[in-house]
C-alpha cells in the first residue's frame, strides 16, 4: 500500500482537458504518434498513453473487442488533443501515482512509470529525457532517479528525500540517488 505522498503543486487535469482554446499545439503529428504506438517496446505501456491522442479509427487496432463490439463505441471515443498542457497535466498527475510504486518497491508498475512517462515525453518531443529513460543504468532503484530527472525538469511535485521507503530505515532520496534506500534492502540492491 503507497504511503501518502503530500504532492501540492500538481497541475489541474480538469482544467487542461477542458477545451484546446489558448493551449499550445504540440509538433508530433497523429501518424507519428501511431506509428510511435505500434513499435514492439516491452510490455507496451506505451500504448497505453499513446492511444488517448489517437483518433477512434488509428486507435482502433489498440483498443478491446469488448468496448469495440458496443455499437456506440466510436461515439463513446474521446481523443484527447495534442497539446502540450495536456500532456503535462496527464504525465505529473501519472506521476504521483508513479512515486508510489516506487517507494513501495513495485518493480513491474515502477518499470510501467518511466515506460509511460517516455511516452508522454515522445509527444513532447523531449529527446534529451527520452534518452534518460533509455539509459539502464539510471534505472535502479525502481526508475527513482529517473522520474526524479523528469519532475525536476518539469517542476512537479515529488515526495520529501525523507520520504520512507522500502525498509524501515530506507529513503526515497537514497533511491533518487541511485542508491538502494537502506543497506539491508534486498529488492533494490538488484
Amino acid at each position: 500500500m503507497s504511503k501518502d505522498i503530500n504532492f501540492d503543486a500538481m497541475p489541474d487535469l480538469e482544467a487542461a482537458r477542458s477545451g484546446v482554446k489558448g493551449k499550445t499545439p504540440l509538433e508530433v503529428t497523429e501518424d507519428e504518434v501511431l506509428a510511435f504506438a505500434r513499435k514492439d517496446m516491452g510490455f507496451g505501456f506505451h500504448r497505453e498513453v499513446l492511444v488517448d491522442y489517437l483518433s477512434f479509427e488509428n486507435a482502433k487496432e489498440f483498443l478491446n473487442k469488448e468496448f469495440l463490439n458496443d455499437e456506440d463505441s466510436e461515439k463513446k471515443w474521446k481523443a484527447l488533443p495534442l497539446v502540450r498542457e495536456i500532456v503535462l497535466a496527464e504525465a505529473s498527475e501519472y506521476s504521483r501515482f508513479g512515486w508510489g510504486k516506487i517507494i513501495d518497491h513495485r518493480g513491474i508498475s515502477a518499470s510501467r512509470t518511466v515506460a509511460k512517462m517516455r511516452a508522454w515525453l515522445f509527444l513532447l518531443g523531449d529527446k534529451e529525457m527520452m534518452d534518460i529513460c533509455d539509459d539502464e543504468g539510471k534505472y535502479m532503484p525502481y526508475g527513482a532517479p529517473i522520474l526524479y530527472e523528469i519532475c525536476k525538469k518539469y517542476d512537479w511535485s515529488m515526495p520529501d528525500m525523507n520520504e520512507s521507503a522500502g525498509d524501515e530505515d530506507g529513503t526515497i532520496g537514497k533511491m533518487i540517488g541511485g542508491l538502494p534506500c537502506s543497506s539491508s534492502c534486498s529488492g533494490c540492491s538488484h
